[in-house]
């Protein structure tokens, strides 16, 4: 990775289409409580993500220090976006070790939540993942997975260029609801 890893550096800002200001910053330890709050508000949304189940305070410190870890290790980079002091959205890209006849493919995830959709922030961040994978993390090809029913995700990938490569039928329950898994790739 060419970016060097320095917790809680600041890696940009941008304004929303409200005007606020964004910070995009890389994760550091103390971390836990506002990440805890940012994935538990998903969840509690229902939101098209594997995650289905609120998460604990030690479960969160666990999944920090994994995340750090990973960034120190130079196979993944994450970055938190806070607006007035809150989590909005976690964005990362991640691959395989060195070594690993995948490591040229990036997985990249995102999140927002709610009350900051539809301000501009998800073409944003698609810039910054696809500009990560590619430069920072070396990578050729980037990869997400998306739910069927989430529309507005899937029109957002293929804006970006992201095609469907595979399905997966009924592959993920979502609470109860059986709904196809879609893979989609970028060569970059």
């Amino acid at each position: 990775m060419s970016m060097k890893f320095s917790e809680g550096k600041a890696v940009g800002k941008f304004r929303l289409k409200d005007g606020r200001e964004v910070i995009a910053r890389l994760p550091r330890k103390g971390d836990e409580k506002k990440l805890l709050e940012y994935i538990n508000s998903l969840i509690g949304e229902k939101v098209y993500i594997l995650e289905s189940k609120k998460k604990t305070p030690k479960e969160e410190k666990e999944y920090l220090k994994k995340l750090l870890d990973g960034m120190k290790k130079g196979n993944r980079i994450d970055i938190i976006l806070e607006c007035g002091g809150k989590i909005i959205s976690v964005i990362g890209t991640e691959k395989s070790e060195s070594g690993k006849k995948d490591s040229h493919v990036c997985s990249i995830a995102l999140g927002i939540v709610k009350e900051y959709r539809g301000l501009g922030i998800g073409n944003k961040l698609m810039e910054m993942l696809i500009d990560m994978s590619k430069n920072k993390m070396k990578c050729r090809i980037t990869r997400l997975s998306v739910y069927e029913p989430n529309k507005v995700a899937i029109s957002l990938y293929r804006k970006h260029k992201f095609r469907e490569v595979g399905r997966i039928p009924n592959g993920i329950n979502h609470y109860g609801k059986f709904i196809d898994e879609i893979i989609m790739v970028k060569e970059l």
